[in-house]
């Protein structure tokens, strides 16, 4: 659906509640990184107010092998851009990467509050 930021990715109703979700892709190694996951808080943000919601979402699908974390400020994967909180979901889909028993070095990312300030 169209509103008045652009058009969110997906737009569940739950018991007649809108909740807009905003979906990108982690890849560092084709481009999709750090800023392109920042973006997608403000976008998310964006959509959170044209439906007046409190929360927004923000699916992140992660093919690569580097480790996407997002450190907010409450036990919530979420981050706060202004008045909105941005829960973040990232899913890791790489077939490829090793077991937790064999994984020795972990290459991460990090996306904290202060990123979007």
């Amino acid at each position: 659906p169209k509103t008045a930021s652009g058009r969110p990715d997906i737009v569940l109703h739950v018991e007649e509640k809108p909740l807009p979700l905003e979906v990108k892709v982690f890849d560092p190694e084709r481009g999709y990184g750090k800023e392109r996951i920042i973006k997608g808080f403000y976008q998310a943000k964006r959509y959170a107010d044209d439906y007046a919601q409190h929360l927004g979402y923000l699916a992140i699908f992660n093919p690569s092998l580097t480790y996407l974390e997002l450190k907010g400020n409450t036990t919530l994967p979420s981050l706060a851009v202004g008045s909105k909180e941005i829960i973040g979901l990232v899913i890791d889909i790489n077939p490829n990467r090793p077991t937790a028993s064999k994984e020795t070095k972990i290459d991460r990312e990090v996306v904290t509050d202060e990123d979007l300030k």
